[in-house]
């Protein structure tokens, strides 16, 4: 098992979806977004799994196992935000904490041990999975420097050209 806590944003609405569901219920292929991201988790075997959950968390927690710890986040206001009150309610996480939002189901098992391998022996107090896209429409972006270096991160509503 490895010694790592994960934070999963689920607090979501599916506004972008036209849809009053609840974001991570959506369904690829029959089976909720969330559900995906959490079969993936149990690959990985990681010791503690913590659901944010906000719009409509009653959907939520419906499909969430018992295994699955989860806060509510009853003021929607960002990811920093929902760490935050992560952090308040379960000061006891393992030192390595994955972030992941829980509308990613085609997130592999391979991809994050890929990723909690590079921060292991970057030593580094933060690292990002981050993908370049050609057209990102919708998506924030990571604004580096001139050695790739991460400056900040602009969300698409406040993103320019």
């Amino acid at each position: 098992m490895l010694n790592i806590s994960v934070i999963i944003l689920a607090a979501g609405e599916g506004t972008r979806m036209k849809s009053s569901l609840p974001k991570v219920l959506h369904k690829v292929n029959g089976v909720p977004m969330l559900s995906f991201l959490l079969m993936t988790l149990d690959r990985l075997k990681v010791k503690q799994k913590i659901a944010v959950l906000g719009y409509k968390k009653e959907l939520v927690r419906e499909i969430l196992p018992a295994r699955v710890e989860w806060v509510e986040q009853k003021e929607r206001l960002g990811t920093g935000h929902a760490v935050k009150i992560v952090l308040a309610a379960k000061p006891e996480l393992e030192e390595t904490v994955l972030v992941l939002c829980g509308d990613i189901p085609l997130l592999t098992a391979e991809t994050l041990e890929r990723l909690i391998s590079s921060h292991e022996k970057s030593g580094c107090g933060i690292t990002i999975l981050s993908a370049i896209k050609e057209t990102p429409f919708a998506y924030g972006r990571i604004v580096r420097g001139d050695k790739g270096e991460v400056l900040r991160i602009v969300e698409e509503k406040d993103a320019t050209d």
